[in-house]
């Protein structure tokens, strides 16, 4: 063999390529299904808040930094329209900049002293007959 001559091994070099793609697809894998966790995460909280008329804390430590601080964060009005979203548009929020309407982005905010969410009004019947 002429020492010059430079002998590629195709079969290691398909290989390492093809181990490189499975990596790769289960990395976008396990980032989607973050991505939905913390979806459902942070749908359930603001749930939590408007139900239990004060703000919780988050269920778990595995909320990036940034969203937590946008959370503890938001204005009672904008935790009422998460609340009444769904994990999806949440998701797509989050990740994929299609804002929910009333939904500020997501950024570091100052954290809220706490919330106050409205009393619910009285139908307009039921105001009536109490006067």
């Amino acid at each position: 063999m002429d020492p010059a001559t430079t002998v590629i091994d195709q079969q290691a070099y398909y290989d390492l390529l093809e181990r490189r793609q499975k990596r790769w697809i289960d990395d976008m894998r396990e980032r989607e299904a973050d991505r939905d966790r913390i979806a459902v995460i942070v749908w359930t909280w603001a749930r939590d808040c408007v139900n239990f008329d004060a703000q919780r804390p988050l269920p778990t430590e595995s909320v990036p930094g940034e969203i937590k601080s946008w959370l503890f964060g938001l204005l009672e009005r904008e935790v009422m329209a998460l609340a009444s979203s769904n994990d999806y548009r949440i998701r797509s929020h989050l990740f994929d900049n299609d804002q929910i309407a009333g939904v500020g982005k997501v950024q570091r905010l100052p954290r809220q002293a706490g919330l106050r969410f409205p009393k619910p009004q009285a139908p307009a019947m039921a105001r009536r007959r109490l006067a």
